[in-house]
């Protein structure tokens, strides 16, 4: 998208229901004085004057050409200002200026963020209400009347300026149940989670959004458990080896403008020959599941894993009852295709949008990795920053790693592990951005 073809942005002063108001409103910014018992120098650096906290509260929409309004999204600030407040006296505040505006901040043709500035000009004044004696005018009595009137003891005028971020990404919460098979039971509960890893437990089903199964690695089509709250059932035949990890990952999305927000995830389990690179519905394992490969216009995103390992979107196309591997080497005899389809639709049945993009580089035997380590074959995007996705999730050597296991920053993944990998195990950090409607 050119710059030249951003949409148009607005961003407008509201009360906390998301009314329009005017800076006069006192329904709009509202001031409150929170400190005034230090002293500064005025202007003239001679006269005496209090040093005064201001707290600022407001709210703002912005309006996005194509899309709905935004929900009220509050700002704050604190200013300190010099002013002479004699005792008795009040501050009485007064905008003069206000101006907002949004800049987007685009992820490919999507919105991801408005970078939103708001910008306005206060003049502070210090009041007290005073009686005076005056003199009626053409009157035929000659007494005074006694007026109350407003004196102003100061004024300043100071500029605030309040950057704000409008998020256009579908939040998103992520939780990991750890655990180590013992060769012999099928059954895990919350008492077998490794608890360096976290604490919460095997969650409800009907409490998140969806969750994937992780044994030794490899992607667990849905007909292979059954989960319930604080317990795994494995349905396969084979018990995992001893010591084999097995890890339930939970993904819990927030609301699409207030309208909540349903997943359907489906796999779609194939094996290679060991010599084609095309495959169709007919090859599904039906015993895996039967709904074929959909088409991309109605699933949200795609992962591809083969073997247990994450491939980057350069590796695959898929299309309707059609999946293509574009890599340069066909898979082993055996070797398991499983290609998950995850659809996120709200309360309207409404689609959302997203993108998948994953870094990937080789160990070197240290912790910290920055975009020079991206294999560029497979993307140069480099390591995103983490509020410009709603869930990042880490693979190191085919395993999915837990959040307390690592840190992101733009540029930088730090590993948070006792040891580092080992030299030329590959690390795939990928970054799931779904877009609001």
């Amino acid at each position: 998208m050119s710059q030249c073809d951003s949409p148009f942005i607005i961003c407008l002063l509201t009360d906390e229901n998301g009314k329009l108001v005017s800076t006069s409103d006192p329904s709009g910014l509202a001031f409150t004085v929170l400190c005034s018992t230090k002293k500064c120098l005025g202007t003239d650096s001679l006269t005496e004057k209090n040093l005064v906290t201001v707290s600022i509260k407001g709210y703002i929409v912005v309006y996005i050409q194509g899309k709905e309004k935004s929900s009220p999204i509050p700002f704050y600030a604190v200013k300190h200002i010099c002013i002479d407040v004699p005792k008795g006296a009040f501050l009485d505040f007064s905008v003069k200026k206000f101006h907002c505006c949004g800049v987007p901040v685009l992820l490919e043709n999507e919105i991801a963020q408005i970078d939103v500035l708001i910008d306005f000009e206060t003049e502070a004044r210090s009041c007290a209400y005073v009686d005076v004696l005056v003199q009626p005018a053409e009157s035929a009595v000659c007494e005074k009347i006694l007026i109350s009137v407003l004196k102003i003891y100061d004024a300043v005028c100071f500029n605030t300026c309040i950057p704000v971020i409008y998020d256009l990404l579908l939040s998103a919460i992520i939780y990991q149940y750890n655990a180590l098979s013992d060769g012999v039971k099928t059954e895990y509960t919350n008492q077998d989670e490794l608890t360096e890893y976290g604490h919460e437990g095997i969650l409800s089903p009907t409490s998140v959004s969806y969750y994937n199964l992780f044994v030794n690695g490899m992607l667990q089509p849905n007909v292979n458990y059954a989960i319930s709250e604080g317990q795994l059932k494995l349905l396969t035949n084979d018990v995992p080896e001893k010591n084999e990890t097995i890890i339930l990952t939970f993904v819990t999305f927030g609301q699409n403008h207030g309208k909540a927000v349903y997943v359907m995830d489906n796999k779609y389990v194939t094996v290679s020959d060991g010599s084609k690179m095309v495959f169709t519905n007919n090859d599904e394992l039906v015993e895996y599941g039967d709904k074929g490969i959909p088409s991309p216009d109605a699933v949200s995103y795609f992962n591809l894993y083969i073997n247990g390992t994450l491939q980057p979107n350069t590796n695959f196309i898929v299309a309707e009852d059609h999946l293509e591997l574009t890599t340069t080497n066909i898979p082993p005899t055996g070797a398991m295709i499983v290609l998950e389809s995850v659809v996120i639709k709200d309360s309207e049945d409404l689609l959302l949008k997203a993108e998948v993009y994953a870094y990937n580089a080789y160990s070197n035997g240290n912790k910290i990795y920055t975009d020079q380590e991206e294999i560029t074959m497979y993307g140069t995007k480099g390591i995103s920053a983490p509020q410009l996705s709603s869930y990042q999730n880490l693979f190191v050597n085919g395993v999915i790693q837990p959040q307390i296991n690592y840190s992101v920053q733009e540029g930088r993944l730090t590993l948070n592990t006792i040891e580092a990998p080992n030299p030329r195990v590959p690390i795939t950090l990928q970054f799931v951005r779904v877009f609001l409607s």
